[in-house]
């Protein structure tokens, strides 16, 4: 009997994928070996083989390839180690004492570049090695380069009571936070520094005007705002003078501060918070809040990563400076007033303040410390 076609093509086994592309079968345990030393797992290899056991049982037990079995066998067998053999060209320099000391320097602030390290080698322990050789030791022990963060400076006492603030704070709820009104100043330039920021340029091409930061003394100007957020939004705002001092401080609060307080169906549920600046620690300005029965939230200095209006402003100032060109502290507060209600909406504003319960956890694990705020 003549077979069809399909006949006998019918009972030709499927093609199975690679290896490295079939799935992982459930009940086969996902191998573990990968995190042991390479020394044990050849050493596990050759103990079975020296058992008898075939290179499909061990790899089958140990979930290896059989492939990596037998070059284990074939590689280690007669062997007195299972280590690998030294390599060749010629040793380095550095002994692990020496790589130990190269960290210390950089992880103690003994020293804070590569050139730096490396001439201390020279001094003190009599070795001669390249700035190069100091960051290969450097990137081998897990330590990257980059640019140090700006942060408010921090002393001991500053830690100290960002963490007292934060113990003291650490449960209070979303809730007791969105009683709060957080204020600050900041200042808007007609020029926003941005570093100098990257290009891409030809050779040679370094002084043609798209390669060019252009940079004016002080900003080109500047005008200084004072605003506050809260649950509501950005409940107040207004421009101040150069120079913020007590006597201007009082007059943007009875200007600015008791109008807005109309929005909240009880005064007595807000908690005004401001920082440590030396025109909101003078005794008048206490006596004034006092005397208007507003309860002031007690401050850590040195700490912007707990204020949300910190985050209101930048967000404020990226909106600001999409628009390249502004000629004028006019246009600049022209600017200013058209953008802050477009971006900073209740909602907007709710969700910065939402985010205190978390900067206060950040400021306990830290021990008060800096944040990532």
């Amino acid at each position: 009997m003549t077979r069809t076609r399909s006949q006998s093509t019918s009972r030709v086994a499927p093609r199975q994928p690679p290896v490295w592309l079939r799935p992982t079968s459930p009940k086969r345990p996902l191998p573990v070996l990968d995190k042991m030393p390479r020394e044990v797992v050849r050493g596990q290899v050759l103990a079975l083989r020296n058992a008898g056991l075939s290179y499909n049982k061990i790899a089958t037990q140990l979930h290896l390839p059989r492939s990596t079995v037998i070059s284990i066998t074939q590689r280690f067998s007669g062997r007195a180690t299972t280590s690998d053999s030294p390599r060749p060209g010629r040793p380095s320099k550095l002994k692990s004492f020496h790589r130990n000391n190269i960290v210390a320097q950089i992880l103690l602030d003994e020293s804070d570049t590569a050139p730096e390290v490396a001439a201390t080698m020279r001094t003190l322990s009599k070795v001669r090695v390249s700035p190069c050789t100091i960051r290969r030791v450097l990137h081998g022990a897990g330590l990257v380069n980059g640019a140090k963060v700006k942060k408010a400076l921090l002393k001991e006492t500053h830690k100290e009571r960002r963490l007292a603030f934060a113990l003291a704070h650490q449960h209070w709820t979303v809730d007791d936070w969105l009683r709060v009104v957080f204020s600050d100043e900041t200042a808007l330039y007609l020029y926003r520094n941005n570093n100098g920021g990257r290009v891409w340029r030809l050779v040679g091409e370094t002084l043609t005007d798209r390669c060019v930061q252009g940079t004016v003394k002080f900003g080109g100007g500047h005008i200084n705002v004072w605003g506050a957020i809260s649950r509501f939004g950005i409940s107040l705002f207004c421009e101040v003078g150069d120079v913020m001092n007590g006597d201007t401080y009082l007059s943007v609060l009875e200007s600015e501060l008791l109008a807005s307080i109309r929005v909240w169906n009880n005064k007595n549920e807000m908690i005004f918070m401001h920082d440590n600046a030396p025109c909101h620690k003078r005794k008048d300005v206490a006596k004034w809040f006092e005397t208007n029965q507003i309860t002031v939230l007690d401050w850590p200095a040195n700490s912007p990563d707990l204020n949300p209006i910190e985050n209101a402003w930048n967000m404020v100032k990226n909106k600001i400076y999409q628009e390249r060109e502004i000629k004028s502290k006019a246009a600049l507060w022209e600017r200013f007033q058209a953008v802050y209600e477009e971006v900073l909406t209740p909602e907007v504003c709710r969700d910065l303040i939402s985010s205190m319960p978390r900067r206060i956890q950040a400021v306990i694990d830290a021990n008060g410390g800096y944040t990532k705020y």
